[in-house]
């Protein structure tokens, strides 16, 4: 079996195209990346352009900064786990969070049982999963015209309001809203899905 010979000219030649086309798709893979961690950084419902006032910036730092409502006070010396089972002692024996997990900045859902319905939302009692101390609380869900609400399995999905006539007290549901709900217990919706 031959093999081909080149002369120096052709091998610098083939070598540059090889070498261009790596720094190529590197610079691709660089370009896709850039582009994938912006898109990450923006969270859900907020819109990527700059607010045009002042009062648009509010509602975006009120929506993204969490609640204060069950946030644990640790005090000099003592663990985290030690303030909340000073908070919380029923969390230690049964917690909401697997032990030793630290609470996220940032939450935009939980779950709870319905306790009544109203003309523009659900109070619920929720599971505590979106507070640090982990204590199960009263919730007020507000709905909005986009709340998207599905029966169990996905066979139905109401929009709006229409979506209350179809939720009754006792039913549990998951929900998920656009707004940091960490430490909040009155907050609006985007999705309801009974389970």
């Amino acid at each position: 079996m031959a093999f081909m010979q080149f002369n120096k000219p052709t091998v610098i030649f083939i070598s540059a195209i090889v070498l261009l086309e790596a720094i190529n798709i590197g610079f691709i893979f660089y370009l896709l990346q850039t582009r994938k961690c912006e898109m990450v950084a923006v969270p859900s419902g907020i819109s990527e352009e700059t607010p045009a006032n002042n009062a648009s910036q509010e509602t975006i730092l009120k929506n993204a900064s969490p609640g204060e409502t069950g946030e644990l006070e640790q005090k000099p010396g003592q663990t985290q786990e030690q303030a909340l089972a000073e908070a919380n002692p029923a969390a230690i024996d049964n917690p909401v969070l697997p032990p030793g997990t630290t609470m996220p900045s940032v939450i935009f859902n939980t779950q709870g049982t319905i306790i009544s319905v109203q003309s523009d939302g659900v109070t619920i009692q929720g599971d505590g999963s979106n507070f640090e101390d982990q204590k199960s609380r009263e919730l007020t869900i507000k709905f909005e015209e986009k709340t998207s609400t599905s029966e169990r399995n996905n066979v139905a999905r109401y929009t709006g309001m229409a979506g209350l006539e179809h939720l009754s007290i006792g039913e549990n549901i998951l929900i998920e809203s656009s707004q940091n709900i960490r430490g909040k217990s009155e907050f609006t919706v985007i999705y309801v899905n009974k389970i």
